[in-house]
């Protein structure tokens, strides 16, 4: 059966994990294997230097609707082959609901109020290692290749990459989101050159992200909708708030998404096969991970950037070792997605110093406990901006402008339709005085940052994928705060957009 840790509104319902036999007992199991592991020396046993690792994103690819993640369509098939084979993280946040400040932040392994990289032509810092630039000074070969424009050269994305391609998805072609084949022939390439040097290389593919246009067959996979539904500019105005989709509109969005999402799920499968084909798999590590979730309507608005809600936080991350150690594992510890930046430094023995704001999850691998409670925090830059913090189950959304709080306990309330913030006002207030020590520690100075000059050219391409720097949604519908809400003197978190 399939995982449960969400059953989406739009979902069938799957039944939670703690009443399915089936579950408790790969639960059991994953504790024996974890006991195991600490019995023969934890730290050896997932010791990865000298493996070569392949990173693989998916943007905008919600949890929620990742069937490996218990969704009650079958959107992702080989996911859930390949989470059989290796490492299923259950619950894992992007610290940003939007591409260019949440891969920054993997890359850097710190969160976006440290980087300040927030608005497109916002530089990556020189002073912060990207995690590519420590992998090739570990003596590994780096390649890259992202159809997304905010991933790529012109942006900085390219640094510690021996070869970086950006390939633009829209070059003679349609559907918009149709992998390009240049991309998929340079990465089969690559992964045949050089057998005797371990390499490290990152794949960014743009579907499922909007405009959700997938090729045929999978165009029709969960039924015969028009495309128009799944075009920017029918997206636009529901993911600024400026109308309301009807249930069938909605739910034309959805089979769109969902059907991207099944065709990203098809290139995922092509590259393994390829990576089979090459005959190195067994020392090749492999990644697949989002950058951010989408919204479908469950606060009236759709898509990502916008707020910091768990649909567009919530993402997937699978690791499948070359050895298949660790295969059928489940880390159900919620952890943010910048915390894979320590954990690979620690696992593949990178040189340079860890990161500040993100925490190895190695120990987790090994069946131990972490040294730090991971920041499970995540901003936005536009509009609002709208930072939110989480700590076990309990998570704080506070909007600077207005100081308006909300409270969710997101394990029940993955939606965040239930504001606990009137029955739990001690637990509000301990969450908002750590944002406070957070905020006096690591304001950015973004106003005294240089931004790159974005020319006619890249804001046409950034439009063209529902991206213009400045414009956000309009708001958040369900915002408007009962009386008390307020919190007066609340510090305001930094301005910016994305």
């Amino acid at each position: 059966t399939r995982p449960a840790p969400f059953a989406p509104m739009h979902a069938a319902p799957v039944s939670p994990p703690e009443r399915s036999p089936r579950a408790a007992f790969a639960r059991l199991s994953g504790a024996l294997c974890a006991l195991a592991l600490l019995g023969c020396g934890g730290a050896a046993a997932i010791e990865r230097q000298g493996n070569s690792l392949l990173v693989t994103l998916i943007d905008s690819t919600s949890a929620l609707h990742v069937s490996a993640y218990g969704y009650g369509r079958s959107t992702t098939p080989f996911l859930e082959r390949l989470s059989a084979e290796g490492l299923r993280f259950a619950d894992v946040s992007a610290a940003a609901p939007y591409t260019l400040a949440s891969v920054a932040s993997l890359f850097l392994g710190e969160h976006v109020d440290v980087h300040g990289v927030e608005w497109a032509g916002d530089a990556l810092p020189t002073g912060l290692e990207l995690l590519p630039e420590a992998f090739r000074e570990a003596g590994y070969r780096t390649f890259g290749f992202s159809s997304n424009l905010h991933i790529s050269a012109r942006f900085g994305f390219d640094r510690g990459f021996s070869r970086f391609d950006f390939v633009d998805p829209e070059v003679g072609r349609r559907p918009h989101h149709e992998v390009p084949a240049a991309l998929l022939e340079g990465l089969a390439e690559e992964l045949r050159r050089e057998p005797e040097r371990p390499f490290f290389g990152y794949v960014h593919l743009m579907p499922p992200h909007a405009p959700y246009d997938p090729p045929p067959p999978f165009a029709t996979r969960f039924g015969n909708v028009d495309r128009g539904f799944g075009s920017i500019e029918f997206l636009t105005p529901l993911s600024r708030g400026a109308r309301v989709a009807s249930p069938a509109e909605r739910q034309a969005v959805i089979d769109l998404y969902d059907a991207s999402l099944a065709y990203a799920d098809s290139i995922l499968e092509r590259i393994g096969a390829d990576l089979e084909q090459t005959g190195r798999a067994a020392a090749v590590d492999w990644i697949v991970l989002s950058d951010h979730g989408e919204a479908f309507g469950e606060r009236q608005l759709f898509q990502h950037s916008s707020l910091v809600l768990e649909t567009m936080l919530r993402v997937p991350l699978l690791w499948r070792f070359g050895d298949r150690s660790l295969a059928g594992r489940v880390v159900e510890t919620p952890v943010s997605l910048i915390d894979l930046n320590p954990t690979l430094r620690e696992l593949y023995r990178l040189p340079g110093l860890a990161p500040e704001t993100s925490v190895s999850l190695a120990p987790l691998l090994a069946g131990r406990e972490l040294e730090r409670e991971p920041w499970i925090l995540a901003r936005t830059a536009s509009p609002g901006p709208y930072t939110s913090l989480r700590r076990g189950p309990w998570k704080l959304t506070f909007e600077a402008q207005t100081k308006r709080r909300r409270l969710h306990q997101v394990e029940r309330d993955v939606f965040e339709l239930d504001n606990r913030l009137q029955q739990e006002p001690q637990r509000a207030a301990a969450l908002q005085a750590e944002l406070t020590r957070w905020w006096a520690r690591h304001r950015p100075e973004a106003a005294a940052r240089s931004r790159l000059p974005l020319d006619a050219a890249t804001r046409a391409q950034l439009e063209a994928i529902g991206y213009l720097p400045g414009a956000g949604a309009a708001g958040d519908p369900a915002a408007a705060a009962p009386a008390g809400e307020a919190q007066s003197g609340a510090p305001a978190a930094p301005t910016g957009g994305g």
